[in-house]
């Protein structure tokens, strides 16, 4: 490769870390190997993205229908997610579901509950109806 050539694509290669680099030249491999065209590659990505956005908005509708919980301590919006249920999320004492506050800067609010995710939402549904 011309020295010319090396200089022009460090310049353009610049605000990409040389970990970043790394693993772009892994990623390429791994694509060669499996004969995938980095087209293809990103066809692939873009469409996932794609299909990522369109879940989110569907998943936001269904969550309208619920009514929500609020954090005692800073009034924002809690989250709801499943615990025990993957290594990373085990809390023990047979709690199924937590309730947190996303404000973990200022607030960190949590609750465990035994419920399962179907019976929150069974409950908050319920509620909304009224």
């Amino acid at each position: 490769m011309e020295t010319k050539e090396v200089v022009i694509f460090l310049k353009v290669a610049e605000p990409f870390s040389w970990g970043f680099m790394q693993d772009f030249i892994n990623f390429v491999d791994h694509l060669k190997k499996h004969d995938i065209s980095i087209d293809h590659a990103y066809n692939c990505i873009t469409q996932g993205k794609e299909d990522r956005i369109r879940a989110f908005k569907e998943h936001a509708k269904i969550l309208a229908q619920f009514k929500k919980k609020y954090c005692p301590i800073c009034g924002k919006e809690l989250d709801l997610i499943r615990v025990n249920n993957k290594p990373s999320r085990m809390v023990g004492e047979g709690y199924k579901t937590q309730w947190y506050c996303p404000n973990v800067r200022n607030c960190s609010y949590e609750f465990y509950s035994k419920k399962t995710m179907r019976e929150w939402m069974n409950e908050l549904k319920h509620v909304k109806e009224r």
